[in-house]
């Protein structure tokens, strides 16, 4: 009779363990799939954030640094507002960059002339062509060579997004300097068509819109200021010239660079 009570209270145990393992089972189950909804969101949270910072990089502070290196930038330029001549140009442009904001630069541009569309010559029966370049000998503004030297100045630097995927950099600032000018003298002047040397200078706007360290397009509104012979009148034989340019160039950059 002791054994059968024994049997009977072990099978009592057991039936009691296997109850409470099934009702233990789904609560734990409830409960493993009310938590991962929660989980998951985490990771997709994560997720969206590490792509959102992938496609839009922080762009705080001064990325692009020019100190001590120098800058080569093969150019072209085209006047405008001349009453006789339109000039095209080409060029080279070497700076080297004392400061990040500061540089010191040489030019060389040699100028091609064609003619203004503001210059017509009528003949006597009211009609009225373009004149051939050649034929224009008694006009100033007829430009060749320029070499010169100058300094920069461009504190000003800033950022641009584009399609909040992409950022240039760009610097604004002030160049200017002193330059032997070519030009020829028209005829009747004092020097009677020679092609003449003359000292003037430069004042302008810099502008560089920067694609990586190592490149950035270059533009320039220079004013090109001479004295050049004109076209004796009365006591007058030579008279102050402004030559607007608009140039472009595009700019290769050597050297590591530095902070200021």
């Amino acid at each position: 009779m002791r054994f059968l009570s024994g049997m009977m209270k072990r099978k009592g145990v057991l039936a009691l363990m296997l109850m409470l393992a099934m009702t233990v089972m789904p609560l734990t189950a409830l409960a493993q799939k009310s938590a991962a909804p929660a989980d998951s969101g985490d990771d997709v949270e994560v997720v969206h954030t590490s792509k959102l910072e992938d496609k839009i990089p922080p762009v705080s502070g001064r990325l692009f640094f020019k100190k001590h290196r120098f800058e080569l930038s093969p150019t072209f330029n085209v006047s405008f507002g001349d009453a006789f001549f339109q000039k095209l140009g080409l060029g080279l442009k070497a700076d080297y960059h004392i400061f990040d904001s500061f540089s010191v630069t040489a030019h060389l541009l040699y100028n091609f002339n064609l003619t203004s569309r503001a210059v017509s010559v009528c003949d006597s029966s009211g009609e009225c062509t373009s004149p051939e370049v050649d034929s224009m000998t008694n006009v100033p503004g007829r430009l060749g060579l320029l070499a010169g030297l100058g300094l920069s100045w461009t504190p000003l630097y800033g950022k641009l997004s584009l399609m909040a995927e992409h950022v240039l950099h760009f610097d604004f600032g002030l160049t200017g300097g002193i330059d032997g000018i070519q030009y020829s003298a028209p005829v009747n002047s004092e020097f009677e068509g020679a092609k003449k040397f003359a000292f003037g200078g430069h004042v302008g706007l810099l502008f560089r819109l920067v694609f990586n360290n190592w490149i950035a397009l270059r533009f320039e509104l220079r004013d090109y200021i001479y004295k050049g012979a004109t076209v004796t009148l009365g006591d007058s034989t030579s008279k102050i010239e402004n030559q607007i340019m608009f140039e472009i160039g595009l700019s290769f950059f050597l050297g590591a660079g530095s902070e200021d």
